[in-house]
């Protein structure tokens, strides 16, 4: 059974994800390679890197 707390806590996160999905898309807030807007979850990623999550990793992995 899902309690209260949890569907605002989900709302929540819904609505974070549709803020920053417009802010980003009206920033030009893009991946500097596939040109994605990164996820809610990698903001912190794309303004250390300019990159969305993947990218980031794939750049930063060692062979």
């Amino acid at each position: 059974m899902v309690t209260e707390s949890e569907v605002q806590t989900k709302d929540d996160l819904e609505r974070r994800n549709k803020a920053w999905k417009h802010c980003a898309e009206r920033e030009d807030y893009r991946c500097a390679i596939c040109g994605q807007v990164p996820p809610y979850g990698e903001r912190e990623i794309y303004f250390e890197s300019g990159l969305c999550g993947f990218h980031a990793h794939t750049l930063n992995k060692d062979d």
